[in-house]
Order: C-alpha cells, then sequence, then structure tokens
C-alpha cells in the first residue's frame, strides 16, 4: 500500500479518535488510598444527632454534585489538529491534574483530604402538631320518671258520681202558704173585701190593705165560737199589715172592731170565710 493510500487511512483513524469519549482514568488504588488517609486523619466524633446527620447527607451529595461537574468539565473535543498519541497523553494528564488526582509537577498522586464542614450546626427544632382534642363527654339525660296514675277515691263529704243512665229523681217543690187579702175602705161606704172566699186548712198568710182615709183592723173568729181570735192590728191609710197563722177547717167571721165615727162593723166593714179540710 502506498503513502498515498495510507494517509487517509490514517485521518479517518484520527478523526474517529478524537471524536470518541475520552474515557475517565480510574485510579481505585488511589482513590482508596486517599480515602482511607483522610478517615485516618479526620477525628472520630459522636454519634450525630438528626439534624446534624441531615447536614451531612447534604454535604456528600453536594460534593457528588461537584465530582460529576468536574468529570463533565474533563471530557472535551479535542481540535483536530492534535495528535492522537500526544493528544490523549496530554488529555489524560490534564483530566488527572483537574481531578487533584496528581501532584503539580508529578504523575504521583496527590493525597486529597476530605472536605470538613466548618459551619455551625443549626438546632433541629420538632414541630409536633397538636393532639386532636378530645370528644366532649357524653352526657346521659336520665330518664323522665313515669308517674303512676292517681286514684281519687270518694271521701265522705263528697257524694259519689251517680251511674250513667240513672235518672235523678225530682224534688217536689215546697209547699206554698196561701196568701189571703183583706182590703178596708169606707169610701163610699164602709166595707171588707177578701181576696178569695175559701182556703185549704192549714197555713195562712192574712195581708190587711187599707185603702181608705180612716185606720182600720181586723178581727178573725169562729163562728161555732171555738178556738182563739186573731187580731190584725190597726194599719194607717195606705199601708199594709201581715201575719201568718194556721187556720183549721170550719167557717169564719172577719171584722173591724174600730166604732169611731161609727161602728165599722154595723157599717158594713164585715165578711165570711170558709176553710177546707
Amino acid at each position: 500500500m502506498t503513502s498515498r493510500h495510507l494517509l487517509p487511512a490514517l485521518t479517518t483513524v484520527a478523526v474517529a479518535a478524537l471524536l470518541a469519549p475520552v474515557p475517565a482514568v480510574a485510579r481505585p488504588d488511589a482513590r482508596a488510598q486517599a480515602r482511607a488517609a483522610a478517615a485516618a486523619a479526620t477525628p472520630v466524633k459522636p454519634a450525630a444527632t438528626p439534624r446534624a446527620r441531615a447536614a451531612a447527607e447534604t454535604a456528600t451529595a453536594g460534593a457528588r454534585a461537584a465530582t460529576k461537574a468536574r468529570k463533565a468539565k474533563g471530557r472535551r473535543v479535542r481540535p483536530a489538529g492534535e495528535g492522537f498519541v500526544g493528544g490523549r497523553a496530554f488529555g489524560v494528564g490534564s483530566l488527572a491534574a483537574r481531578m487533584g488526582l496528581t501532584a503539580p509537577g508529578s504523575s504521583a498522586p496527590a493525597i486529597v483530604p476530605a472536605a470538613t464542614s466548618t459551619a455551625p450546626m443549626m438546632p433541629v427544632t420538632t414541630t409536633t402538631p397538636p393532639a386532636a382534642p378530645a370528644p366532649p363527654a357524653t352526657t346521659t339525660v336520665p330518664a323522665t320518671p313515669t308517674v303512676p296514675a292517681t286514684t281519687t277515691g270518694t271521701t265522705g263529704t263528697t257524694p259519689p258520681t251517680p251511674p250513667t243512665g240513672t235518672t235523678t229523681p225530682t224534688l217536689p217543690d215546697p209547699p206554698v202558704t196561701p196568701s189571703l187579702g183583706i182590703q178596708v175602705d169606707e169610701t163610699p161606704t164602709y166595707r171588707m173585701l177578701l181576696s178569695r172566699t175559701s182556703v185549704v186548712a192549714g197555713p195562712v198568710r192574712l195581708q190587711l190593705v187599707n185603702t181608705g182615709e180612716d185606720p182600720h183592723n181586723a178581727l178573725v173568729v169562729r163562728t161555732d165560737g171555738t178556738g182563739d181570735a186573731i187580731v190584725i192590728p190597726q194599719t194607717d191609710p195606705g199601708r199594709t199589715a201581715s201575719r201568718s197563722v194556721t187556720l183549721g177547717a170550719g167557717d169564719y167571721r172577719l171584722y173591724c172592731t174600730l166604732t169611731t165615727p161609727v161602728v165599722h162593723e154595723t157599717a158594713g166593714m164585715r165578711a165570711t170565710l170558709t176553710v177546707t179540710p
């Protein structure tokens, strides 16, 4: 193969090598030594609180992010004019120097102490949510006592209610005392007028009514001469006198006993009454 054919082939291989991503240089032994040295140099700390653990985890995550960023910066596209072998050596050395794996001017790995955070730890404040209020106690209302039915008994002063359908007997009216009106008058002549000429034996109320101009009285006697005479006192003109008496069966005579200016009985002031059994 001539140089005319070899040059394009080499150029193609070089371009492909430049475009290919540069693999990260792994130095497991150097990293392990660095972590061991950092662990030996770091004093043992007491057990951290939850807030300290959270801060440490945050710091670790930040360190990891920074490492990834540095790795990303080391992956660059080499220019076309850079040699294949020399460019690779330069890229690896630069990446190692940027990552801090070699000391300046030396290919030996440098020991990188672990990052120690000096920021003061803030106290962790745990807010406990207030407990839910307890439900109010249930108040049991006592049941209303049942009042027994009251049985009302009859007393000696309250008469029992008559059974339904019984008719209350009708009491007879008390007897009415009959009245006998006796009117006396001397105008135009002396006279005595009775409201009735016959009454039933028993109680009788006698009423003397003077419609004349002179005083008058009345005397009631039995015609057979037995019994006591009944006197109605003297009554002035326009006045009335009353007397309750009990008359037995028989005939009676009534008259005025006054004698001035004339005998009133003789002048015509008289009458008769029959009392039936």
